[in-house]
């Protein structure tokens, strides 16, 4: 008589055997351990939309920065690290990238801060999103446009689908994007923004660079 197929967890990778468990987060089919690091996750992103804290405030209050006295756990947290990692506010276009799809962000949080949670919640939903961010900023960086929303520099959006199919097909060059952007914040920041000079980010502004020159 056949038997099923084990299940294998959409998340690490991991065979789960049949006497093994398995969870579903939305449509994934997940291990045990994955699940409960998402059920810990979840839990923790729930406290943060609480009040801030007394001793949140109380520092922030004593490092001399502004705040509304509503403000959230998240947003102070956000407002703490800014300044302690001495990072900039994030722009306007960063949050409202952010917002449209679903990374958590306020008026508080720094630059470097939200690249990171931008780039971690694109790799979460899949490589091309991630692969057009990446790609998006070698144009940027290409045309000079300084610090700018890169969406906005010009380039069509064609040519931009056109070039993420051909990064998305190379798998060793998507396993140095995700692993960069995996990383600590600075380093996932600095993936996506071509400071580090991955291979990732080479194909990108090989491929722009054929076309739209600079």
């Amino acid at each position: 008589m056949a038997t099923l197929p084990d299940e294998v967890c959409c998340r690490c990778g991991r065979v789960i055997g049949r006497r093994a468990r398995a969870n579903l987060i939305g449509d994934e089919i997940v291990c045990t351990d994955c699940y409960n690091k998402q059920a810990t996750r979840d839990a923790v992103q729930q406290s943060w939309s609480e009040p801030a804290t007394e001793a949140q405030k109380t520092y922030a209050a004593d490092l001399g920065l502004t705040f509304s006295p509503d403000a959230s756990k998240i947003e102070l947290h956000d407002l703490l690290d800014c300044h302690l990692s001495d990072d900039a506010t994030a722009p306007d276009w960063l949050r409202e990238h952010a917002a449209q799809i679903g990374a958590t962000t306020n008026a508080y949080v720094g630059t470097v801060a939200l690249y990171n949670r931008v780039a971690k919640r694109l790799a979460h939903i899949g490589d091309a999103p991630l692969a057009e961010w990446l790609i998006w900023h070698a144009c940027r960086n290409i045309l000079k446009r300084g610090n700018q929303d890169p969406c906005a520099c010009g380039v069509s959006q064609d040519r931009v689908h056109r070039w993420v199919e051909m990064i998305v097909a190379d798998g060793r060059v998507m396993k140095t994007l995700r692993r960069g952007v995996s990383a600590e914040p600075e380093l996932a920041f600095e993936t996506i923004t071509g400071r580090r000079k991955t291979l990732a980010y080479k194909m990108a502004v090989s491929l722009a660079k054929a076309e739209i020159g600079g």
